[in-house]
C-alpha cells in the first residue's frame, strides 16, 4: 500500500511539474504564482 501510494505521488508530481514547465515557458506571471504556491504549500 505504501509503495503504491509513493508511485501515485510520483506520477502526480511529474504531471504537476510538467504543466508548470510548459506554462512557465510562455507565462512569467503564471510561473511566479506557481513558485509562490510551491514555496507556501509545504508550510500549510
Amino acid at each position: 500500500m505504501q509503495r503504491h501510494l509513493c508511485i501515485a505521488q510520483s506520477i502526480f508530481y511529474f504531471i504537476y511539474w510538467w504543466r508548470f514547465v510548459a506554462c512557465s515557458a510562455w507565462n512569467p506571471m503564471f510561473r511566479n504564482q506557481m513558485l509562490s504556491d510551491v514555496i507556501l504549500t509545504p508550510a500549510k
